[in-house]
């Protein structure tokens, strides 16, 4: 991964506030967060100010503006007592990022016309213990397509640093529309690719698609 280009496109594609906390270790609970010298690289290993090698373990939040209970001491003495994790990312988003594009994680397609599909949708499943999460329906006549997709798709970069973008995936998926979902995805996949060309991936695309053929007859 380029660390300076993925910190560009961080900076360029989302407006976010990002903040890393240390975790507090177990001893460390009673007198409050752990004390940390600066890091730095030593013979290509990561050091403390000693020279001895760190090794950082740890997990990003989703954003904190929608789930704030990240932000407890039962959750991070979870992730060290559990995960044996040292490091937490705290990701806070704004209420613009990335145009209100972060709440849609769908693409509907009725009257063969793909449609952003747009609902705070939950946390990762399985990601954390005692996450509540809702239900909800679609109603799918036959015909419809859904289109699941993650943000590595939309936030898929070429070497200018510019995301592919939700719009550039809804055109590519209804210039491909009246297809199988097999080849729908593979529409946007060489749509993805030919946009970012050259540059490097720094983020997996996962994508499903799902067609409602109707009813089976008794």
């Amino acid at each position: 991964m380029n660390g300076k280009r993925t910190l560009k496109n961080g900076i360029a594609g989302i407006s976010a506030l990002i903040l890393f906390f240390l975790l507090f270790s177990g001893a460390a609970f009673a007198d409050g967060p752990a004390g940390v010298d600066a890091l730095h690289v030593e013979d290509g290993l990561l050091a403390d100010a000693d020279g001895q090698t760190v090794q950082l373990r740890g997990v990003s939040t989703h954003g904190l503006t929608w789930y704030p209970g990240f932000v407890s001491e039962d959750r991070f003495r979870q992730l060290t007592d559990d995960w044996d994790a040292n490091l937490i990312r705290l990701a806070m988003y704004s209420e613009n990022y990335c145009g209100g594009e972060r709440e849609a994680s769908e693409a509907l397609m009725k009257n063969a016309r793909f449609e952003l599909y747009k609902d705070k949708h939950s946390f990762v499943i399985g990601g954390m213990e005692n996450m509540r999460y809702k239900e909800y329906e679609l109603q799918l006549n036959k015909g419809d397509k859904l289109f699941l997709y993650t943000d590595g798709v939309p936030e898929a970069t070429d070497a200018e640093n510019e995301l592919f973008g939700t719009a550039r995936m809804i055109d590519a998926l209804n210039a491909c529309a009246d297809r199988s979902p097999e080849a729908l995805l593979t529409c946007v996949k060489s749509a993805v690719d030919v946009f970012v060309g050259e540059a490097e991936q720094f983020d997996d695309l996962t994508m499903l698609c799902l067609e409602y053929k109707g009813v089976f007859p008794n």
